[in-house]
């Protein structure tokens, strides 16, 4: 996160300036960042000057009122169905490679005396990526929100998962339910899962994890899927919904969309659904 703020970190948080943060962001955009991407970073930015605010370490937040870049933000890049196909066989052969490289490993292990890792090879997955990226493509969920998913958040029996508010991007809790792709798989996943709380915590401090941008580059990479970000799969799963000719409104609330005109973003990937609408007024 501070990679973002580099040439401001060194300062004051008193002596920052609004005129410091246009510059910044200047050369954020010189540097060939997205006004979105920008927009973000400042919102980001804001919050935490807001905190300081809070904390009193700073009496005001000077870009409280500064203005977010206009730009274009109807980006939808989804999956075409061969890029979806080629994706998940990536993964599937990840999983099988992580499986071999641990049979690997618990051989080196037991040649010197240590103890072995746990056994993958009667299991499902190799790791988390699996079954993060399953659930996205099934169900929409945010990357914050998968990241901060508890197994109390899954009622299996109904087969509804729950975004809790301290989550939600919109702050408001939301219910999402489980095809079968996705109980499945997160029924396979609870089977093989070491903890009780977090549904998909850090292998390596068992918090909520922050990043898994280095796997997945690899995995999109490999599939050799162009221009596509861990955010284009919630897109995915909206823009699969919209060509089904599911109604706006529905998926709204499936996003968790503060307002319809976030959702409406999708409604050109269903012409014929349009079209058909417009053929009832050859009925009067």
């Amino acid at each position: 996160l501070l990679s973002k703020f580099k040439t401001l970190v060194n300062q004051p948080l008193e002596a920052m300036t609004r005129h410091d943060i246009e510059i910044w962001r200047t050369q954020r955009l010189s540097a060939g960042i997205s006004p979105g991407t920008v927009n973000r970073d400042i919102a980001e930015l804001r919050a935490m000057l807001n905190r300081a605010v809070e904390w009193e370490f700073i009496k005001k937040n000077p870009i409280k009122h500064l203005k977010m870049l206009r730009h274009d933000g109807a980006r939808i890049r989804h999956l075409n169905p061969e890029e979806e196909r080629r994706l998940m066989e990536t993964l599937s052969q990840r999983d099988i490679a992580l499986k071999d490289a641990r049979v690997t490993a618990n051989r080196w292990r037991e040649a010197r005396g240590y103890s072995p890792l746990p056994d993958l090879t009667s299991v499902a997955f190799g790791d988390h990526l699996t079954p993060m990226v399953t659930l996205a493509l099934n169900t929409g969920l945010r990357r914050g929100e998968t990241f901060h998913l508890r197994w109390s958040d899954v009622d299996f029996q109904k087969a509804i998962i729950t975004v809790s508010a301290d989550h939600a991007k919109s702050g408001k809790k939301r219910h999402i339910p489980l095809n079968k792709t996705a109980h499945s798989c997160l029924t396979e996943w609870k089977a093989q899962s070491q903890t009780d709380e977090l549904v998909f915590p850090s292998p390596i401090t068992g918090k909520p994890m922050t990043n898994v941008q280095k796997a997945w580059s690899n995995v999109v990479n490999t599939a050799s899927i162009e221009d596509f970000r861990w955010h284009d799969l919630r897109h995915t799963f909206a823009s699969k919904l919209a060509m089904r000719g599911i109604d706006m409104n529905t998926i709204r609330d499936l996003l968790g969309h503060g307002d319809l005109s976030m959702t409406l973003r999708y409604a050109h990937l269903a012409p014929e659904h349009s079209a058909r609408a417009v053929q009832l007024l050859d009925d009067e």
